[in-house]
C-alpha cells in the first residue's frame, strides 16, 4: 500500500494502482459528500471501545490503520447487499418487547452473524444472567458490595500486585490508561472481590485479561 510493486519501473499501471488506494481511502470532503457513508473511522483517536486507533509513530501500524479502513469500507459495501444485521437485531428485539428474551434457534443465528456495538450491552448482561441465574437467587441481595467491603477493610495479600497490575492491563484504552480512568476502579473493586471470594485462586494478572475481554467483545464495564 506505501509503495505498489505492480511493476519494477515507473508506469501508467502504478499510478493507477496508487489512485485507486488514494480515493479508496477519500475521507468526507466539501467536493464529495456522497463519500461521508464510507467515510474511514480513522478521524477518532479512539474506538467506540476506548482502544487507540491511530498510531502516533510507527510506519509500519499506520499502514495496518489504512488496511482496517479498507476493510471497513468493504465491510459496509457487503452488509448493504443484503438485510442488515442491524435490522435483524432491530426486529428481534421488537418481537420481544412483552417477554423475556430466551434460548432460541433465532437467537443463537443472530448472536453467531454478530452483534451491533449498541446492543452489546444488554445480550452480554443476558447472557451473564442466564447462567448465573440459580447462584444469584441463592444469595442475599448486595452480596458483591458485602465481599468488597471485607476485601477493603482487611488485609488482602493480592491487594498489592494487583495495583501493579492495573495499569499494565490496558495502556492503549482510554478507560485504563491512567489511575484515574473510569475503569481503573472497576477492575480493581472486581479484582478484590474475586480474591477475597476465592482465596484458593486469590489473584492473577490473567484474570485482568478475562475481566477485560468483555469490554473489547461487548462494550461494557460493568
Amino acid at each position: 500500500m506505501k509503495t505498489p510493486v505492480c511493476s519494477e519501473e515507473q508506469g501508467p499501471s502504478r499510478d493507477v494502482i496508487a489512485q485507486l488506494l488514494e480515493d479508496a481511502l477519500q475521507v468526507e470532503s466539501p467536493e464529495h459528500p456522497e463519500q461521508a457513508f464510507v467515510k474511514p473511522h480513522l478521524v477518532s483517536e479512539y474506538d467506540i471501545y476506548g482502544f487507540r486507533t491511530v498510531p502516533e509513530d510507527d510506519e509500519e501500524e499506520k499502514l495496518v490503520a489504512k488496511v482496517r479502513a479498507l476493510d471497513l469500507k468493504t465491510l459496509y459495501l457487503t452488509e448493504n447487499q443484503e438485510v442488515s444485521t442491524g435490522v435483524k437485531w432491530e426486529n428481534y428485539f421488537a418481537s420481544t418487547v412483552n417477554r423475556e428474551m430466551m434460548c432460541s434457534p433465532e437467537l443463537k443465528n443472530l448472536i453467531r452473524a454478530g452483534i451491533p456495538h449498541e446492543h452489546r450491552s444488554k445480550v452480554w448482561k443476558w447472557c451473564v444472567d442466564l447462567h448465573t441465574r440459580k447462584f444469584k437467587d441463592s444469595i442475599k441481595p448486595g452480596y458483591f458490595q458485602t465481599l468488597l467491603q471485607k476485601a477493603l477493610e482487611k488485609q488482602n495479600p493480592a491487594s498489592k500486585q494487583i495495583e501493579l497490575d492495573l495499569l499494565r492491563t490496558l495502556p492503549n484504552n482510554k478507560h485504563y490508561s491512567c489511575p484515574t480512568s473510569e475503569g481503573i476502579q472497576k477492575l480493581r473493586n472486581v479484582l478484590l472481590a474475586f480474591s477475597w471470594r476465592n482465596p484458593d485462586i486469590g489473584y492473577c494478572q490473567g484474570l485482568n485479561s478475562i475481566k477485560n475481554a468483555k469490554v473489547k467483545l461487548f462494550g461494557t464495564t460493568q
